[in-house]
């Protein structure tokens, strides 16, 4: 459809760029538009634990954004 969002039979996949800000009002706006039964994100993020090894895959279970040492959003639990 764009060069960021593609649109097959049973699935969409858009990709956002960078950031939270970036990705928020991306995802926003196509949540506005379909009818999605089901959201899947894929992303890349830092952690703090040195037992999380590096290239694996692992569950999310909250996610908090901070920008200059201030909560912006509340956490909430993913399912």
């Amino acid at each position: 459809v764009t060069p960021h969002f593609f649109k097959g039979e049973k699935l969409h996949c858009l990709i956002t760029g960078e950031g939270p800000f970036e990705a928020a009002t991306k995802v926003a706006e196509f949540l506005g538009k379909y009818d999605y039964q089901e959201v899947i994100n894929l992303g890349l993020a830092g952690g703090l634990d040195a037992k999380v090894e590096l290239g694996c895959l692992h569950a999310i279970r909250s996610v908090y954004l901070i920008v200059d040492g201030k909560l912006q959003f509340k956490s909430f639990s993913l399912g």
